[in-house]
This record gives structure tokens, sequence and C-alpha cells, in this order.
């Protein structure tokens, strides 16, 4: 867990890690908080080899209890690890966001590949690349 601040602005990395009561103590009042998340389908969440690899991440729903009580003016998956088997497709973004919204409501973002964060004085600016025409605002 990394927490940045600068020029009055405040970003908290959380690596990969477990729910966690330290990071929410020391995420609180956060421009962005960058968290990651694991999610599997359900038809594979009791194998084993599933599990170990669960149990050293956070689900979707823990992270949004994170979220709800850091309350970062933007919560952020910056690491999103979604398993899955021959039979059993990695689960979408949106179904992730969906779960995570069952405890967190406000604004969230499921990152990709090069999004990038600006923190400005007026906020946080989301920029995603797209190959031709660079970065875009969202």
């Amino acid at each position: 867990m990394n927490r940045v601040e600068f020029a009055g602005r405040s970003v908290l990395l959380s690596g990969d890690t477990r729910f966690d009561e330290n990071l929410i103590a020391h995420g609180q009042g956060l421009d962005v908080l960058a968290h990651e998340v694991a999610d599997a389908p359900k038809p594979i969440l009791d194998v084993a080899y599933i599990q170990t690899i669960l149990n050293h991440h956070t689900t979707p729903e823990e992270a949004g209890i994170v979220f709800s009580r850091t309350r970062p003016r933007l919560a952020v998956f910056s690491h999103v690890v979604a398993l899955m088997d021959e039979k059993n497709p990695r689960p979408s973004d949106k179904e992730i966001e969906q779960r995570t919204r069952t405890n967190w409501a406000g604004d969230l973002i499921v990152g990709t590949d090069l999004t990038r964060l600006l923190l400005t004085p007026a906020g946080v600016v989301v920029q995603h690349f797209d190959e031709a025409r660079g970065f875009q605002p969202q």
C-alpha cells in the first residue's frame, strides 16, 4: 500500500491485498483510491487453485466496502484478476462493477491498460488510450 500526497491531492495504491482495515485507516480523504480486485465464475469458485488465487486478493463486494468506508472522490480498479477455465469465461468488467456496486454507489472506473489519471486543481481527469487518437478524456 502506498499513499501519495502532493499539492493538496492524494492517491492511495493498494497493491495486491486482501480486505485490510489498515488500508481503510490510511485511505481516508482521498482523491483517488486505486485498488485491485479478483473474481471468478461461480462454477469454479470451489476449485482449489482458484481459491488459492482468490485468497490473496479482494472480492468486488469487499472492494465496495473499502470504497464505502474510505469514500474516495474516485475509486479505480487498477489491477483486475478475472479467472476462468475452459468451460467458464472470465467475469466481465461490467459484472465486476455490478458486484462492487452492492456496497459502493460512488464514482468507479475499471481501469484498462494505459488508463491515465491526471490530478488537477479542478479534480481528477480520466484519459483512456486510443491507438488512432492517443489519450482521450472520458
